[in-house]
């Protein structure tokens, strides 16, 4: 659970990158970040509620979750924040 979630974590660092680069070095990035996503994209599905308490429901890869959740994922994806 604590890697899948950092792995979104690191995704939403790529946004603010995104967002405080030149708009030229922003485009050029975005190109290559695409292809990350796509890949991304394939390999989960849209979620059916909310994960881990809707904690960041302006990004889209929170919506998101492995198309195969196993192990400890699996048992704690839809678990209600502590």
């Amino acid at each position: 659970m604590y890697e899948y979630t950092n792995e979104l974590s690191v995704r939403d660092h790529i946004e603010f990158i995104l967002s405080a680069v030149s708009p030229e070095l922003g485009a050029a990035l975005a190109a290559d970040i695409r292809s990350i996503d796509t890949d991304f994209s394939e390999a989960t599905q849209e979620s059916p509620r909310p994960m881990f308490g809707a904690r960041r429901m302006g990004a889209w890869w929170w919506q998101r979750v492995p198309k195969k959740l196993v192990g400890e994922l699996a048992e704690t994806a839809f678990d209600e924040p502590a």
